[in-house]
């Protein structure tokens, strides 16, 4: 059986998140998140 996340379902785990552990929310962000990868030229 397949589970389904639903956008109700989805909404309730993100308002939950937000209210609830916002502070593990911004430490998820700010490890998780990798600026994208730009070609440098050598100098």
């Amino acid at each position: 059986m397949a589970d389904i996340l639903t956008t109700a379902v989805s909404d309730r785990i993100c308002t939950h998140m937000n209210d609830d552990h916002a502070d593990a929310v911004l430490l998820y962000a700010k490890n998780l998140w990798q600026p994208p990868y730009r070609h440098r030229r050598p100098p």
